[in-house]
């Protein structure tokens, strides 16, 4: 089993989401997938859009901003990912 193990870190990198280090997919993300990292009890896009995301660390020419619902991001080793409740849906 450890070859298993090895292929999904290959696959993934750790990203800080919410201040907890996280395993996620490597490349590029959706709002709704980054949400699912976050909460995983959210379980469709319509309530992920009631989430906000920003992050900061990022690429070399996207470093921070706000990622919007519908759209998707690659992500870096270490990237820092705040997704917070909006309140509304």
């Amino acid at each position: 089993m450890p070859n298993d193990h090895a292929n999904s870190n290959a696959d993934s990198i750790t990203v800080i989401i919410n201040g907890q280090q996280i395993l996620a997919p490597k490349g590029e993300v959706t709002h709704f997938d980054l949400v699912k990292l976050a909460y995983p009890n959210v379980t469709n896009e319509a309530d992920a859009s009631a989430y906000s995301i920003t992050y900061d660390r990022g690429h070399e020419g996207n470093h921070s901003g706000v990622l919007p619902v519908g759209a998707s991001i690659k992500l870096k080793k270490d990237m820092e990912i705040d997704v917070v409740p909006t309140g509304m849906s």
